[in-house]
């Protein structure tokens, strides 16, 4: 989860530059248009004089090859501009399409947390279900322990007694130890415990 919220942040952080080279591009796109629109209109107003007009408002020759000159600088750096402006625009395409790349992205990888929070979250329910049952079952377990152990001492006791009250009447035929186990068939008791 940490892992996909990280990847989340980075196509976050990816879109929003991609989002600033955006603007920059499109205010770039924007001054290329101004200086275009400049340079369109200084060349109609020199295309509104005729060649003969243009050599007779200037004062000597060389003065008119310098505005001819000037005219067509203007028209290669219309030619220029509008090349920069194409390139620009799709420049701009393409960081838009990156932009929806990771748009698309981000969106998959909110898809993803949200399985994996949910997931996770099942899988904490479950866990907690769980534990609760064992505890319940282990209160349980516990109780048939204790009855178990003091049915156990009960039993002791009352063999105890038994052993006791045997050895006191002196009711048995061969008195057994601890390691000498009499063969089968012995028979241990007096009549009637036998």
């Amino acid at each position: 989860i940490r892992l996909t919220q990280e990847k989340i942040n980075e196509a976050s952080l990816q879109i929003k530059q991609l989002g600033l080279s955006i603007v920059q591009q499109e205010e770039e796109i924007g001054k290329q248009k101004i200086n275009l629109t400049a340079t369109l209109r200084t060349i109609y107003e020199y295309d509104q004089e005729t060649t003969l007009e243009l050599m007779l408002k200037n004062e000597n020759f060389s003065d008119f090859l310098n505005q001819v000159q000037y005219v067509e600088s203007l028209q290669e750096s219309i030619l220029e501009k509008v090349n920069k402006i194409k390139e620009l625009r799709a420049k701009l395409q393409e960081e838009e399409q990156k932009t929806k790349d990771y748009q698309a992205s981000l969106e998959e990888l909110k898809k993803g947390l949200q399985l994996q929070e949910n997931s996770l979250g099942s899988q904490k329910y479950r866990k907690q279900s769980l534990l609760s049952q064992t505890k319940g079952e282990e209160k349980k377990y516990q109780s048939l322990l204790e009855n178990v152990i003091a049915k156990k001492a009960a039993f002791s006791k009352e063999i105890q007694t038994l052993e006791s009250q045997i050895l006191v009447a002196k009711n048995f035929q061969t008195h057994v130890r601890a390691g000498k186990v009499p063969p089968p068939g012995t028979k241990i008791f007096i009549w009637p415990e036998q």
